[in-house]
């Protein structure tokens, strides 16, 4: 199988990354916390295991591949560290994440940040999506919480790709 990859970075930002393999089938979306920094800044088009688990999701559900964005755009491995970036979100985030209305090989909008976004981002990126866009947003599961899962939550939580249906609302 061959993947098409591409990804957007600027400087210490990504705002944009895309897998496709079948081009006869419909990609999804996949609106994350941040982009980690599992192989460094040099290969950021690289697939950690967040990646893999988006694969491996839209394989799941009929898909020829994926996008993905995320509520923050700054590259950090841990949340501690997000905190520590003056703008954590990035100058042309919101930018890309209306650029979803205008993918119309995209036919299903998962969120999957977790727990760890402040509810005024959250509230931001919905208001995007959903208020300007019309975009309804689907979840794997949702955190006790109320918040959309984090993909690699679902292991900590005893959920194997095995036990995942169909995305439900959001």
């Amino acid at each position: 199988m061959i993947i098409t990859k591409s990804v957007v970075l600027q400087d210490d930002y990504r705002y944009y990354l895309a897998r496709k393999w079948n081009d006869s089938l419909p990609m999804m979306a996949f609106i994350l916390l941040n982009p980690a920094t599992r192989y460094g800044e040099q290969k950021l088009d690289m697939d950690d295991s967040t990646i893999q688990l988006c694969y491996d999701l839209a394989e799941k559900w009929g898909k020829g591949g994926f996008v993905v964005l995320n509520l923050y755009a700054a590259v950090a491995g841990t949340i501690d560290q997000l905190k520590t970036i003056s703008n954590p979100i990035g100058a042309d985030n919101d930018d890309w994440i209306r650029k979803l209305g205008q993918m119309t090989e995209v036919d299903l909008v998962v969120a999957a940040w977790g727990d760890e976004a402040s509810a005024n981002r959250v509230n931001a990126v919905k208001k995007i999506l959903q208020k300007e866009l019309g975009i309804q947003l689907y979840c794997v599961r949702k955190n006790p919480s109320g918040n959309p899962m984090h993909l690699q939550r679902m292991h900590y939580a005893g959920i194997s790709l095995a036990d995942v249906g169909e995305p439900i609302p959001w």
